[in-house]
């Protein structure tokens, strides 16, 4: 039976190369995107903090997926981009903006 809990920051790798494949799986654009940011290898200092929170789905310590939010750089104050990456068959990404926090706590 799979867990949901608040990302750590042993979950980096593991997630980092989810987010990798949902790209790589839909062809989506590998340059100047989180594809090829290194800063993808330590996603976990972007996904925690103020105004952001992410989960991960875990499965005998394997990470299937994971959802959260967090105010992406360049957004207009009060925003937060809402991400979602999935593996293990049913790989997915959505990612779309939200203006008001509070609604989301």
């Amino acid at each position: 039976m799979a867990d949901i809990r608040h990302i750590e920051e042993k979950d980096q790798l593991q997630l980092s190369n989810i987010i990798r494949s949902v790209f790589e799986e839909y062809g989506a654009p590998l340059v100047n995107t989180v594809y090829d940011d290194p800063r993808t290898e330590h996603v976990f200092d972007a996904l925690v903090g103020k105004n952001a929170e992410y989960w991960v789905v875990v499965d005998n310590g394997v990470i299937l997926g994971g959802c959260g939010y967090y105010p992406t750089e360049g957004l207009p104050e009060g925003y937060a981009e809402l991400v979602k990456f999935c593996d293990s068959g049913h790989t997915a990404t959505t990612i779309f903006m939200v203006k008001d926090l509070q609604y989301l706590r």
